[in-house]
C-alpha cells in the first residue's frame, strides 16, 4: 500500500516532497513511537488528565452490567467484559494501534496523496491527543468504536446511515443520552447540506437549532439551556478543581431563554476560535488554540467546497456529524479540556473531510 507522501513548502516556490520510501519510514516510526508514548503518558502529563479513568475503575469494582443512561457504569461494564485493568500495559498498546491505524486508513480512504508540513503537524497533534485520552479506561475509546464504522456505512448512503443511527441509539440509551439530540441534529444537517450552497447558512441553522433546544429546555424542563454546564462549573469552583482553569464561562451575564441561548451560540463559536484561551496568554493554551483554529479553518474550507459541488454524500454525512456533535458540545461541555477530549474520536473524520475535499476540487478541475 502506497503511503501518503509528506510535502514541505519553504517560501513560495521551494517544495520538498518525501518519496514513498522515506514517507513509509516516517509512518513506521509513528506506528512504533506512539504505542510507547501510550504506555508512559501518565508519567508525562498531569494526573488530572486521567481522573476519568480512576472513576471508571471504581465503577468496575461493582461488576454491574450495562445500565441505561449511566455512562460510567456502562463503560465500566464494557471494560470488564474484556478484562481490562487500570494498570494494564497491553491495552494502551492495542488501543494506540487501533487509533493510529484509524488515522492512517482515513488518509487512504480520502485518497490523500500528499500532506503538507502544517497539515501533518495538526494531524500529529490530533493523534497525540487521541493517544493521551483514549489509551486507558476511557469513555471516549468506546465512542471511537461507534465512530469507526461511520465511514464505511456512510458510503452505502441513507441505508448505511440508518443502520449507524441504530448503533448510535444503542449508545445513547446505555452511555450518553445527549446522543439522542446528536442524532436529530445529524439528520437535520445532512438534509440541509444537500439543499444549501453556503456555509454561513449552515452556521445560522446551527444557531436556530440551538434556539429550538433552548425553548425545549425552558418549556419542557424549566431550566436554561446552559444549566448543566453552570452547575458543573459551580461545583468545580467550590472544590478548586484543576479543570476550572479552562472552564467555559457565560460571556453574557444573567439567565433566561435568550441570554442562555446567546451564551451557547458564543460557546460554539469559541470552540472553533478559542478566544478565551488566547487571552489567557499562556504559551501552552496559545499553541493548543492555534491547532484548534487551523483544524476548524481547514474543516470549513472543506464544507464550502462540498456545498458548492454537492458531489460526495459520504463527505456530506461526515460534515453533518462533526457539526452536530460540536453544536451539542456547546450545550454540555464544562471546559475546553473536556471539549478537546470528547472530540478526540472525531479527529480522523476532520482529516477525511479535508482531503476528500481536495479530491473533489481535483475531479472538478
Amino acid at each position: 500500500m502506497k503511503p501518503t507522501q509528506l510535502q514541505f513548502r519553504f517560501g513560495q516556490n521551494k517544495i520538498y516532497t518525501f518519496d514513498a520510501h522515506l514517507s513509509m519510514l516516517v509512518w513506521i516510526f509513528i506506528f512504533l513511537a506512539f504505542p510507547l508514548f501510550a504506555v508512559i503518558k501518565e508519567n508525562i502529563f498531569p494526573i488530572y488528565y486521567f481522573w476519568d479513568a480512576n472513576t471508571i475503575e471504581t465503577f468496575m469494582m461493582r461488576n454491574n452490567p450495562l445500565i441505561m443512561f449511566d455512562s460510567y457504569a456502562s463503560t465500566a461494564a464494557f471494560f470488564n467484559v474484556f478484562n481490562v485493568s487500570r494498570d494494564s500495559v497491553i491495552f494502551p498498546i492495542v488501543s494506540s494501534l487501533i487509533i493510529i491505524a484509524n488515522f492512517y486508513f482515513i488518509l487512504k480512504k480520502s485518497e490523500a496523496e500528499k500532506i503538507t508540513l502544517l497539515e501533518f503537524l495538526v494531524y500529529l497533534y490530533c493523534m497525540l491527543l487521541s493517544i493521551v485520552y483514549m489509551t486507558l479506561l476511557s469513555k471516549d475509546f468506546v465512542v471511537l468504536l461507534f465512530i469507526i464504522p461511520f465511514l464505511p456505512l456512510s458510503k452505502k448512503g441513507v441505508a448505511g446511515l440508518i443502520f449507524w443511527s441504530l448503533l448510535a441509539l444503542f449508545y445513547a440509551i446505555y452511555f450518553r443520552s445527549y446522543w439522542f439530540i446528536l442524532l436529530g441534529m445529524f439528520w437535520f444537517f445532512y438534509i440541509a447540506l444537500g439543499i444549501f450552497r453556503r456555509p454561513i447558512v449552515i452556521l445560522l441553522l446551527g444557531f436556530f437549532i440551538l434556539f429550538c433546544l433552548a425553548v425545549v429546555f425552558k418549556v419542557g424542563m424549566g431550566i436554561d439551556v446552559d444549566n448543566f454546564r453552570n452547575i458543573v462549573n459551580e461545583t468545580r469552583l467550590e472544590n478548586a478543581n484543576e479543570n476550572a482553569r479552562t472552564m467555559i464561562v457565560s460571556i453574557i451575564p444573567g439567565g433566561g431563554l435568550i441570554i442562555s441561548w446567546l451564551n451557547v451560540c458564543l460557546t460554539w463559536v469559541f470552540m472553533m476560535v478559542p478566544i478565551p484561551l488566547l487571552v489567557s496568554f499562556s504559551p501552552f493554551y496559545i499553541i493548543i488554540s492555534f491547532f484548534i483554529m487551523l483544524l476548524w479553518y481547514k474543516f470549513w474550507r472543506s464544507v464550502k467546497i462540498e456545498m458548492i459541488n454537492q458531489g460526495d454524500k459520504q463527505l456530506r454525512a461526515i460534515i453533518a456529524l462533526i457539526i452536530s456533535f460540536t453544536a451539542v458540545q456547546s450545550i454540555f461541555e464544562p471546559d475546553y479540556g473536556s471539549y478537546v477530549r470528547h472530540l478526540s474520536p472525531f479527529y480522523p473524520l476532520f482529516f477525511y473531510a479535508l482531503f476528500a475535499s481536495y479530491r473533489t476540487v481535483k475531479e472538478v478541475e
